[in-house]
């Protein structure tokens, strides 16, 4: 039997809409499906409208001779992006070794400030971290201890 394009999307077609209006009948082992969370559509609003900070921008870089790096202290995330409930490790390295502080902001309007002040982690007792070598198309790869690991709560949006 030759079965065309357009009765194969068909096919496949009402196979994903069964399988979004009835997600249990899909299930192979016969458990529930699992609570989707109601969706909050305020939560961003209602997040901007909190009060902001001014001091969340860096205003007291100071470069090393080359002009491209602070080696006094320098820092990275393990990830790009975390949801509520996630770890994430801060990896810093401070040259000479020293006391530090970090602060988390989250990036948004409130009111114009741009960022609110989420928590203030530390402090810390920092130690210079092993520069990286350049390695492959010029680029860096540092392989530094994390200082600390920080778990985004559950109503940070």
């Amino acid at each position: 039997m030759d079965t065309s394009r357009r009765d194969l999307l068909k096919t496949m077609t009402g196979l994903a809409l069964a399988a979004v209006v009835e997600p249990s009948a899909a299930r192979a082992d016969d458990s529930p499906a699992p609570q989707v969370q109601p969706a909050q559509p305020n939560l961003i609003r209602d997040e901007n409208r909190k009060p902001g900070a001014s001091d969340w921008q860096l205003t007291r870089v100071r470069l090393d001779k080359d002009g491209f790096r602070s080696p006094w202290i320098e820092g990275y995330a393990s990830k790009q992006s975390v949801e509520a409930g996630e770890s994430i490790d801060l990896l810093i390295s401070t040259n000479p070794a020293r006391r530090f502080g970090i602060e988390i902001f989250r990036m948004g309007y409130y009111g114009g400030k741009g960022a609110r002040l989420m928590t203030t982690l530390g402090p810390f007792e920092g130690k210079p971290q092993t520069s990286p070598a350049l390695g492959p198309k010029n680029l860096h790869e540092c392989q530094w201890e994390p200082t600390t690991k920080l778990t985004i709560p559950a109503d940070w949006p």
